[in-house]
């Protein structure tokens, strides 16, 4: 069956979920410098009133 071995399943699977797991990183990654931006944005809009 499209050239798998039952016996090679485990490996098949924690190859999986290596880049499922590596995916979710990366996701995690986006989000945070994101989040970074957003927060270092607010604090120099927060800057520019204190001066006005």
């Amino acid at each position: 069956m499209f050239g798998i071995h039952k016996e090679d399943f485990p490996k098949y699977e924690e190859q999986l979920k290596h880049k499922i797991v590596k995916a979710q990183l990366e996701e995690l990654k986006k989000d945070v410098v994101e989040a970074m931006n957003t927060q270092k944005k607010r604090e120099e809009s927060k800057d520019e009133e204190m001066l006005m």
